[in-house]
C-alpha cells in the first residue's frame, strides 16, 4: 500500500491509518457530519498481546474445507495435516509483525478486504484478510 507521499508501505499502523482515513472519507455523510475516527484509539491504545499457539490452530481448524487454494496454491486441508509442523512457525511469524509492526516481503502481496463495523454509535475499522479467487 502506498502511504500518503506515494512511498509504498509495510507498516500496519500506516496501512490502517490510509484505510481508515479512505473509508472515512468514502462513507462522509452528506451532512457534514464528523466521524468518529478510529485512527486515535489504534494509537492510543493498549499494546496488541501476541498470538497463541492455540489460537493459530483453532484459526487453521475453524477454516473451511474444500475452498479453492490463494495465489499460493495452499489450500486449508493441507494446513490442517500439516499442523504440528507449521502452527509455530505461523506463531512465531505472526507475533514477529505485531513486534516488528511491519509485514515481511511477500505477504504484502495478499488481497485484504476492509470492512467497516459500526458498534454503539462509533466506527471502527476491522482488516480481514481473505483469499480472493481472481
Amino acid at each position: 500500500m502506498r502511504n500518503g507521499q506515494g512511498k509504498c508501505t509495510r507498516k500496519i499502523i500506516e496501512i490502517l491509518n490510509k484505510a481508515t482515513e479512505y473509508y472515512e472519507n468514502l462513507y462522509q455523510s452528506k451532512l457534514n457530519k464528523p466521524i468518529t475516527s478510529a485512527t486515535n484509539d489504534i494509537q492510543d491504545s493498549k499494546p496488541v498481546p501476541l498470538v497463541l499457539k492455540k489460537e493459530t490452530e483453532r484459526a487453521i481448524v475453524t477454516q473451511k474445507s474444500g475452498k479453492a487454494p490463494g495465489p499460493d496454491n495452499i489450500t486449508n486441508e493441507l494446513l490442517r495435516v500439516s499442523m504440528p509442523m507449521i502452527v509455530p512457525k505461523l506463531t512465531n511469524l505472526f507475533n514477529e509483525i505485531i513486534k516488528t509492526e511491519s509485514v515481511p516481503r511477500g505477504l504484502d502481496k495478499v488481497n485484504n478486504i476492509l470492512i467497516a463495523q459500526e458498534r454503539r454509535q462509533r466506527r471502527y475499522w476491522q482488516l480481514q484478510a481473505d483469499k480472493l479467487d481472481v
